[in-house]
């Protein structure tokens, strides 16, 4: 019988064991937020494809746009600020200041003031994880007209 290592685990792995974990919370989050869910799911789905395509600056100023739509609404009221939010608080490891991106202004801020080996990170980061918020959108939510 093989024994339990003893030996910290390896980070990579963590991380790897990490991502689902934290892709499945906010997905049940915005599952839970009523009428955002809907475009949360939406931009979900395309958000590996937009970040492959346009790369990462482009993609978080996309969803930022998106977010802003009618002032008359509250913040946090569109699932992309809140998928934004999410995103933002993905890349706050990775940052090497102690950032507050905990709204859609700071997440821009921070992301025009990133550094490239930042900048390299965080897009990798966001890759792997919008991949896992893709798969769980697509198997929590109901599939509408996209």
């Amino acid at each position: 019988m093989a024994r339990p290592s003893t030996a910290p685990q390896d980070p990579q792995r963590a991380l790897h064991s990490e991502r689902p974990a934290w892709a499945w919370k906010r997905v049940n989050e915005a599952n839970n937020c009523g009428k955002v869910t809907t475009e949360y799911a939406i931009q979900a789905r395309k958000l590996p494809a937009r970040i492959q395509t346009n790369g990462l600056g482009q993609t978080l100023a996309f969803l930022y746009s998106k977010s802003k739509g009618d002032k008359s609404e509250r913040k946090g009221d569109k699932g992309e600020t809140l998928l934004l939010i999410h995103l933002g608080e993905r890349i706050k490891p990775l940052l090497q200041s102690d950032r507050d991106l905990s709204d859609p202004d700071k997440i821009m801020h921070a992301l025009v003031h990133m550094t490239p080996d930042e900048y390299r990170r965080c897009t990798h980061e966001l890759m792997v994880s919008a991949e896992w918020l893709k798969r769980f959108a697509d198997g929590l939510f109901e599939k509408g007209s996209e």
